[in-house]
């Protein structure tokens, strides 16, 4: 257990400490969309100039400048993101303050909230308003702020470096880290995944390199929709990413290095205690072998997954079997084995996994690895329901809206759609949504439907999109544009969609024969358009 009773809030965002601002990250990095490579250039030249002319007259008033001298701080600055000196006092906190909150994932509309009770409890925080360098105050003046010709990778290093400096120098200070996160690990789930975030590329880089002796590492989840094995596996990977990215051996690491977890709402994190430590156990490598799998925060690997399920099936975990069953399914990184994986899933069953009744009904429904059965698909379907998973509803759901194998019931789809969605499948809102747009056992609904499409795709679903889409295409429950349609065709190809390839093909066929249509006829007609709408749909559908 840990309380809160000094804590040091630096949050992972180098907006806070006046480099520059916005409302969200994606506000902040829009001064880049139009980005001027020669004019940038000339940007980044006057900013070393200035840079290293700052440095110069520090030195002429006896402050401590860089070892290099000020070319060579002037040039890492900008280049690598590398400050050796920035300024001699950037933090308002007494010295028995030792404690770093590295802070992840609010808008700036949410931080003063977060900050006043932190405040409040005794904690101190970052000031660069002040700052007793003349490189400090070149940092935070106005221009620096902007930088608009540049594009955001152009100057990412520079960014950067100023919070990977921070967290650097009190890491080394502190033995103990908190990381306060605010993303889910879903994508959909918030704007951005907590594995995409500032701090675990660079401030927890920072941390891991800079600790001596001990450090221990507090990991706490403020997204409400974090469950406790969502927790557990997100901290498994940032502790492993966290080992990979640090110079200290990989024995020491494991040795010297204590990482608990937890959740707590964001308005309470001055009272916040944390409650599970992660442990090296069956469920600790299964989870770095979803991080291989998946690929999060790492390269996909499915040679190293492989060796992390089967470590953890080893040891008796109950979801390990079912992991590696769905690698000889796909044969992603070994023979592709259907009997094998058949097996392996009824293992996950027999030791309680809630996901291996859905798997294995769904070898039986396609007749993979076994004869096609109808029957046993469903039994196992109705085994996964019942366990409570959300797979099995949506596959179950589908068998009654298609009548495979099963007399088709309407109500009965939508029920098991219903209460997949409550159980957070992100697939079962977008079936419900085509029952809705279908007029499947319900009043034809565009607006409902357009809901529970926005819900899969928020969701991660990648057939969401595309069905938010079609609705643009075609101006169903929502107003047509075209534009808008193309954007959620592009995240459905993002996420693996074939469907999408199909639908953008058609749309371009549509933009390409509006073009004609106009240079013909010399007049925008929308019935023509819609013509051609409906002939690019059945085109994609033809395809």
């Amino acid at each position: 257990m840990l309380a809160f009773t000094s804590l040091l809030l630096l949050v992972s965002s180098h907006r806070v400490i006046g480099l520059r601002r916005g409302n969200t990250e994606g506000q902040t990095r829009g001064n880049f969309l139009e980005p001027d490579a020669s004019r940038c250039e000339e940007e980044l030249k006057l900013l070393k100039r200035k840079i290293q002319h700052s440095c110069e007259e520090d030195q002429q008033d006896g402050k401590t400048i860089s070892d290099g001298g000020c070319e060579a701080e002037a040039e890492a600055v900008v280049s690598d993101g590398d400050y050796e000196v920035w300024s001699q006092s950037l933090l308002r906190c007494s010295q028995d303050k030792t404690h770093l909150l590295l802070w992840s994932g609010y808008q700036d509309d949410e931080r003063e909230a977060v900050l006043r009770p932190l405040r409040q409890q005794g904690g101190c925080v970052l000031s660069s308003q002040d700052p007793d360098t003349r490189l400090g105050q070149l940092l935070n003046a106005p221009e620096v702020n902007t930088l608009k010709s540049c594009s955001f990778p152009k100057v990412k290093a520079f960014w950067v470096g100023a919070s990977r400096q921070f967290a650097s120098t009190w890491a080394a200070r502190s033995q103990n880290v908190t990381v306060a996160i605010g993303y889910h690990t879903q994508q959909g789930r918030s704007y951005k995944t907590l594995f995409d975030t500032v701090f675990y590329r660079s401030e927890l880089k920072a941390a891991v390199q800079a600790f001596r002796d001990k450090l221990r590492v507090n990991i706490i989840f403020t997204h409400p929709d974090m469950t406790e094995g969502d927790m557990d596996g997100a901290t498994s990977v940032i502790y492993e990413r966290a080992q990979l990215l640090s110079p200290v051996p990989a024995e020491k690491f494991q040795a010297s290095t204590t990482w608990c977890f937890g959740h707590c709402a964001k308005e309470n994190l001055a009272f916040c205690q944390i409650q599970h430590l992660l442990a090296k156990d069956a469920t600790f490598f299964s989870n770095l072998g979803s991080m291989f799998f998946q690929g999060l925060g790492v390269a996909h690997n499915s040679q190293k997954a492989r060796e992390f399920f089967e470590l953890s099936m080893e040891m008796g975990h109950e979801k390990a079997p079912t992991n590696l069953g769905m690698l000889y399914q796909t044969g992603d990184g070994v023979a592709e084995d259907l009997r094998k994986a058949k097996e392996l899933y009824e293992l996950g069953m027999k030791r309680g996994d809630d996901r291996a009744p859905d798997l294995l009904g769904r070898l039986y429904q396609r007749g993979q690895g076994v004869a096609q059965d109808f029957r046993r698909a469903k039994e196992f379907y109705e085994i996964g329901v019942d366990r409570g998973d959300t797979g099995a509803c949506y596959s179950l759901g589908k068998m009654y809206q298609h009548g495979l194998g099963v007399a088709r019931d309407f109500q009965k789809a939508r029920e098991l759609f219903e209460l997949g969605t409550q159980r957070g499948d992100a697939t079962s809102p977008v079936f419900l949504g085509s029952m809705y747009y279908l007029g499947q056992g319900v009043a034809k609904d565009f607006r409902r439907a357009r809901e529970l499409f926005e819900l899969g795709t928020q969701r991660g679903d990648s057939m969401g999109p595309c069905s938010l889409g079609l609705l643009y295409q075609k101006g169903q429950g929502v107003p047509e544009d075209l534009k808008k349609a193309e954007e959620m065709y592009e995240i459905g190809i993002e996420r693996g969609s074939d469907f999408a390839v199909q639908l953008l093909w058609g749309l371009g066929y549509v933009y390409e024969q509006m073009a004609r249509d106009f240079k013909v006829s010399g007049a925008y007609d929308p019935l023509t358009q819609e013509h051609y709408q409906d002939a690019a749909y059945n085109k994609a559908k033809e395809l």
